[in-house]
């Protein structure tokens, strides 16, 4: 057995504190995991509804897809009435920009690659009214559609008889 010099010592010991102090990490992520498991975890983006505006409905928007702007998602929504709710209405939810990349974000709510946006009850819930009428006029089409295709108005062969009447004339189709 090696006899342990009081630097071997030294080493041992520096070594168990560094395995408790990583135990101690482990736990400590560990009551991180459970506690957003525990539905306790809010989003960034969450904003409590009683401090969101009188007749105002909010959205969060993507304003860059990879770190590379997507002007085009954002200008689409500007023309159907969206507008960035701007941070001193929401000062807690405030991004610090640590590395100085979204000075020109600095005045409105985002949270990665999303924005706050914000439009009227009014205008949003005549949207929805739009696109409700669309998509009954869309699946009104289709039910139509699919009964007029019942089976009966479809014309068909079946295997048997294109078999037995090999190479003759069927009303238009030919069998080989």
């Amino acid at each position: 057995m090696k006899k342990r010099t009081p630097a071997r010592e030294r080493d041992v010991e520096k070594h168990a504190g560094s395995r408790e102090e990583e135990f101690r990490e482990y736990e400590d992520r560990d009551s991180e995991i459970d506690y957003d498991l525990e539905m306790n975890y809010t989003s960034g983006t969450y904003i409590d509804p009683k401090k969101i505006p009188a007749g105002m409905r909010y959205t969060w928007l993507r304003h860059s897809i990879c770190g590379e702007p997507d002007d085009a998602n954002l200008a689409a929504f500007r023309r159907r009435g969206w507008t960035p709710v701007p941070a001193s209405r929401h000062p807690e939810k405030k991004a610090i920009d640590t590395f100085g990349r979204l000075s020109h974000m600095q005045d409105y709510l985002h949270d990665g690659s999303v924005m706050c946006f914000e439009r009227s009850i009014r205008e949003c819930e005549r949207e929805e009214e739009y696109f409700r009428r669309k998509n009954e006029a869309i699946l009104g089409g289709i039910s139509q559609m699919l009964t007029l295709n019942t089976p009966s108005s479809i014309p068909s062969r079946s295997i048997s008889e294109t078999s037995r009447d090999h190479g003759k004339d069927l009303g238009g189709y030919k069998t080989f």
